[in-house]
């Protein structure tokens, strides 16, 4: 009897996704807006009730695009000099334990080429 190997590659899409899931700036950059855009990608809708910013430095505005199905979030830092690091949460009416708290960053941060040390 011999071997075999079977490879399965599956691709589960996202119930909830988040376009990009850390926005970023650089310290000194001018603050502009920046936006994560939120999909509900299931038949059953679902809402985002509220969200929120760690950071007092980041404003955040949600707006609905389609209801229960297409959200986008703007981020703005009202400064850039410091560093700083703002944890977006997202409550939801889901009834799925896993997707009623969602998460994503805003960061202001040194650019990651720049800071490498250079031979």
């Amino acid at each position: 009897m011999s071997n075999a190997v079977l490879t399965v590659n599956i691709e589960i899409p996202e119930t909830i996704q988040l376009t990009p899931k850390t926005v970023k700036w650089v310290p000194g950059e001018t603050p502009t807006p920046k936006k994560i855009k939120i999909s509900i990608n299931q038949e059953e809708p679902i809402s985002i009730l509220k969200a929120s910013c760690s950071d007092e430095n980041f404003e955040i505005q949600l707006k609905m695009m389609q209801e229960a199905k297409k959200y986008e979030l703007t981020i703005t830092p009202k400064d850039t000099t410091n560093k700083a690091l703002g944890v977006l949460t997202f409550s939801t009416d889901s009834k799925i334990s896993r997707l009623s708290n969602l998460q994503a960053y805003a960061v202001i941060m040194m650019d990651e080429e720049k800071t490498k040390i250079q031979p």
